[in-house]
């Protein structure tokens, strides 16, 4: 066999050709802002106080609290701005709300959960709660693992925990939309074997991966046929349930 050196050459242009096309396209990731909704909640209301920290904007009921708190981190990519309705609408309810900050490094978003809330902030409230969406609700559950002293359970939304949590006394809860296109459903299902005895499963009919915030619609997710405060509506009033 005559070997064609113009024939390789060619080849092998070609196939780096699609090596770079297949990289730049794998770094075409999707950016996401916040909904006027989402920066209009930031500012607070008569009812909830909003505070900004380094590390997380605090959403503080102005009465009628219940003495529980919620730790919430972002789905990746999205900006913590998104989820100030879902605070605000906790917050209404008597939960206070801590929204933490993104990083853009991935590797230093956990760090945020053991640093960035303050003695004082976390003294608000005797009980609080770790919850995320999406990627944020699994690095809330694996950093969860060696806090268990310190939080009295996991909430994630549109999200799975691949820690295995199962020897542990935490409450958990998990919401996600039957529409939701993003969350890997494999991936959740065997994930459940992960989860302490007795946690808690809600499902909203129409919901979809993105409506838990408000960032616009999500690349790859399925279309919604609830509103978004409708499936925020209902995540409130499931958490609120879950944490009293």
């Amino acid at each position: 066999m005559t070997f064609n050196c113009k024939r390789f050459l060619v080849s092998l242009v070609l196939s780096i050709g699609l090596c770079c096309a297949a990289s730049a396209q794998m770094m075409e990731l999707p950016t996401y802002y916040p909904e006027e909704v989402a920066l209009q909640a930031l500012k607070g209301s008569a009812t909830v106080s909003v505070r900004e920290a380094d590390d997380y904007f605090l959403f503080s009921p102005n009465s009628g609290s219940i003495d529980v708190g919620i730790i919430f981190y972002a789905g990746a990519l999205v900006p913590e701005e998104a989820y100030a309705p879902l605070m605000d609408n906790l917050a209404r309810r008597g939960v206070t709300c801590a929204l933490m900050k993104t990083h853009p490094d991935p590797n230093t978003r956990m760090m945020n959960f053991a640093d960035g809330i303050s003695d004082s902030d976390m003294s608000l409230c005797n009980t609080w709660y770790l919850a995320g969406h999406s990627m944020g609700g699994n690095m809330a559950g694996t950093f969860i693992l060696n806090q268990t002293d310190k939080y009295r359970g996991l909430i994630m939304v549109g999200a799975y925990t691949s820690t295995d949590l199962s020897k542990t006394n935490l409450k958990t809860m998990l919401i996600t939309g039957t529409n939701d296109l993003v969350l890997n459903r494999e991936n959740y299902k065997r994930c459940l074997a992960n989860l302490p005895e007795g946690y808690v499963e809600h499902e909203i009919v129409g919901g979809n991966h993105a409506l838990f915030g408000n960032y616009g619609k999500q690349l790859r997710d399925g279309e919604a046929t609830v509103s978004a405060s409708v499936q925020q509506n209902l995540t409130a009033e499931w958490i609120i349930e879950f944490v009293k």
